[in-house]
């Protein structure tokens, strides 16, 4: 993808761009929500049921670049908090950095549930009537940031590549590298210490959820928690045998990865090497991978995925 900008109104931001096939495209993306409100192309058909496969993949990834491409260059807030990279990567560095007391308060009940799927463990949550477990279905629960708009703005713009690869080694390492991580994010929540991280920085997480596909809607329980805004992640585990407290705890940084491979890949993009990972991320995508011949299975750990080919 090579885009530019080509010029910015009081609500709306033009861009052209190339696609990976090298086809021009000329897109409005609207500064308050990333909705794109113009878009034109002369190569592939009109109408979405007209086109192949891959025409359907290269105008959506069209589509989805222009609006991190707007982001990137501007800052506005055109990409949806749960398809943003920069706002999964920091989630992943915070339930990374959780202590096992900490991780269990937010995530215990999570785990519980999923406990009650392969042992005598008491269900936190029943599933609604009229889905069985020979149904398709997964658990979610909704993490919101404590950050205000200020903060997070000053967080994510300092996660340029030198400080991201020191966030990353912490969320691969957590127990060494918290610290020098919060001095590259240039903040220092209570009293810095990764003791007091998760505290800081987590508003709330959500009951337990129910989530289901019937055909290719999906349908989720609603969360009790109310909020003035939108969840910063939305995390989506399928029915297994979490392992340890600290298994899982691993599993979810993974699956946070995982949904920062989804947001390049929808933007027709090659994920950044901390982002080559195989495994469920949201389930809209795994949805996507199931069903577009176009895309490699990234959302299954069996499967032999070409990252070389990732923008084909």
């Amino acid at each position: 993808m090579k885009a530019v900008l080509t010029g910015e109104t009081d609500e709306l931001v033009g861009v052209n761009l190339l696609d990976n096939n090298d086809i021009e495209h000329i897109l409005d993306v609207r500064k308050e929500d990333g909705k794109i409100t113009g878009h034109e192309q002369d190569e592939y058909p009109d109408h979405p049921d007209d086109r192949t496969d891959p025409e359907r993949k290269a105008v959506m990834q069209a589509r989805e670049f222009a609006r991190y491409y707007v982001y990137r260059e501007r800052g506005y807030e055109t990409l949806p908090p749960n398809e943003n990279p920069d706002r999964l990567t920091l989630a992943a560095f915070v339930v990374a950095s959780l202590s096992s007391e900490q991780f269990e308060r937010y995530f215990g009940d999570l785990y519980q549930q999923l406990k009650s799927e392969s042992t005598d463990q008491e269900p936190v949550v029943d599933l609604p009537e009229g889905l069985s477990k020979e149904n398709y279905y997964l658990y979610a629960t909704e993490l919101y940031l404590g950050l205000d708009r200020d903060d997070l703005q000053r967080i994510l713009e300092n996660l340029n590549e030198d400080r991201l690869d020191i966030v990353l080694e912490a969320i691969a390492e957590p127990s060494g590298e918290i610290d020098r991580a919060l001095s590259a994010l240039g903040t220092e929540p209570v009293d810095s210490s990764s003791a007091e991280l998760g505290e800081a920085w987590i508003d709330a997480v959500s009951d337990v959820l129910v989530q289901w596909r019937i055909g290719e809607q999906t349908h989720r329980q609603n969360s009790d928690l109310e909020f003035d805004r939108e969840p910063d992640v939305g995390i989506e585990v399928h029915p297994h045998d979490p392992g340890s407290l600290a298994e899982f705890q691993s599993y979810l940084v993974r699956h946070l990865r995982c949904q920062i491979r989804d947001a390049y890949v929808q933007t027709g993009q090659r994920p950044p090497e901390y982002a080559r990972v195989q495994g469920p991320g949201r389930d809209l995508f795994t949805m996507m991978y199931q069903t577009l011949d176009s895309l490699q299975p990234y959302h299954d750990p069996e499967a032999a995925i070409d990252w070389a080919l990732a923008l084909e």
